[in-house]
Formats: structure tokens, C-alpha cells, sequence
């Protein structure tokens, strides 16, 4: 098995490299000199992007699959991915919201406080109220939908064709999937975190952020 997984492994990131940055690129990462094995390939997910960032995070809790060095850097992923400039997040979050962010909060720390595959974090105070403001990407949700795509289609072609060695790859993608189409969508984590905040019932200890639907 664990010969399927290197050769899958390895062709995705061909495809990707070859679409994305060049070939050449994904070379002059891997071989970089200087740095190690794994600072290296967390880098390569880095560059990828998207959908390679969230896998690299999944890859992270895995030590019964990837030695301990390479989940130490590729933990990395979880919340200090290379960010994004603030004036595109700043964009995206007009665009939403109808207001700049200047506008909505009366204080914004310029520097994200968390950056991952899908949004930046951000410290804003209205008024007394310190608030941590999530804002999407930009274009991360088109890059998205564009490799779950083309995971949809894979897995269509394993049952189409019926290449049992890789069936094991159809219910963790399929899952994958699903889970990543549905944290694109912020409203769903709010939604979330009220349910918990509900579920805690004021429980001594336990402190849920309240959601600014407005």
C-alpha cells in the first residue's frame, strides 16, 4: 500500500506543479539547499496552496505515516501558512460585508494573528469587545472547488475502472470532501460555535466566542 500512496502522491503533485507553477519550481523547492527534508516539503505545500495546505494538515496527524520531523513542520500548516497581503483581505471583506473594515471596527491589527489553507485571522476591538475576525482568501474558494473537482473525478475513474489497489483512497477523500466543502462556507462554523456555546450551558471552565451575526 504504502507503494500506491507514493505513486499517487507523486502524480497529483505533478499535475498540480505542472498547472500551477512549473515544473521547475517544485524542483528548486524539493532540492533546496540548506534546508531539510521536511521544511522542504512544507514549503512545496505551502507554494501549492488550497487544497495541498489542508492535506499537508491532515498528513501533520499522522506519525504512523509520516516520520515525527516531517508532522513537526508540516504542523506549520495549521495556522502559520506564508499570509496573504492585508489589502486583499481587506477586498474580499468589503465585498462581503458591504463596509471596509476600517469602517466596521474601530481598531484592526494590520498583522494576522493565524493563517491557513482557507482564511487569515485577525484582532479588531469595537468599542470594549476584542473580536478575532476570520476573512476568506481570496480566489480560495474557486482554487478549491477546482481540486475538489478533480478529486471528485479521480475517485469516478477508480470505480469506473475499478482499480481495486487504490479503493482504499474512495471513503477518506470522499469524507474529505464533504468536510472541506462545508468549512468554505464560514456561516456553517458560526453556526457551530453557537450550537457548542449552547451545549456548554455557562459550564465552569469552558468559554465559547459569541458570533457577531450582524
Amino acid at each position: 500500500m504504502s507503494s500506491v500512496v507514493s505513486v499517487t502522491g507523486r502524480v497529483v503533485w505533478v499535475l498540480q506543479v505542472l498547472t500551477r507553477h512549473g515544473l521547475r519550481h517544485a524542483k528548486e523547492i524539493l532540492n533546496g539547499a540548506g534546508t531539510s527534508g521536511p521544511v522542504r516539503l512544507r514549503q512545496l505545500f505551502d507554494d501549492l496552496g488550497g487544497t495541498f495546505i489542508k492535506f499537508g494538515q491532515l498528513l501533520s496527524l499522522q506519525p504512523d505515516v509520516l516520520p515525527m520531523a516531517y508532522c513537526t513542520a508540516l504542523s506549520d500548516l495549521m495556522d502559520r501558512v506564508r499570509p496573504v497581503p492585508l489589502s486583499d483581505i481587506e477586498m474580499v471583506f468589503a465585498a462581503e460585508i458591504g463596509r471596509t473594515m476600517a469602517e466596521a471596527y474601530d481598531e484592526l491589527d494590520p498583522q494576522p494573528v493565524a493563517t491557513a489553507s482557507i482564511g487569515q485571522v485577525y484582532h479588531a476591538r469595537i468599542g470594549d469587545r476584542h473580536l478575532a475576525v476570520k476573512v476568506q482568501r481570496p480566489a480560495g474558494e474557486t482554487q478549491f472547488l477546482v481540486d475538489l473537482g478533480l478529486m471528485t473525478a479521480a475517485i469516478r475513474v477508480i470505480r469506473w475502472l475499478r482499480i481495486r489497489p487504490l479503493y482504499w483512497l474512495i471513503d477518506p477523500t470522499t469524507e474529505f470532501i464533504q468536510w472541506t466543502r462545508e468549512e468554505l462556507d464560514f456561516r456553517r462554523e458560526a453556526a457551530y460555535m453557537v450550537r457548542l456555546s449552547r451545549d456548554a450551558g455557562g459550564r465552569a471552565g469552558t468559554k465559547v466566542p459569541s458570533v457577531l451575526w450582524e
